[in-house]
């Protein structure tokens, strides 16, 4: 993690060292919030579009996990 703002973002490095991401955190009503993510510095449209299928899984994976 290369830096982080308490309950607004985070900006990290991801595993591969070459990416990063921009994980923003937004309230939306009292029992809801928004999670976006931002994969930037991807070499081609193909590992963009690959990562963002994988983002989108991955988001609703933490979204079936925190409705229980």
């Amino acid at each position: 993690m290369r830096k982080a703002t308490q309950n607004k973002s985070m900006r990290v490095t991801w595993h591969d060292q070459k990416t990063s991401l921009e994980i923003n955190f937004y309230p939306k009503t009292s029992d809801k919030s928004q999670v976006v993510v931002q994969h930037g510095k991807l070499p081609n449209a193909s590992s963009a579009a690959k990562m963002k299928a994988y983002w989108g899984k991955a988001l609703d994976r933490l979204r079936d996990a925190v409705a229980g």
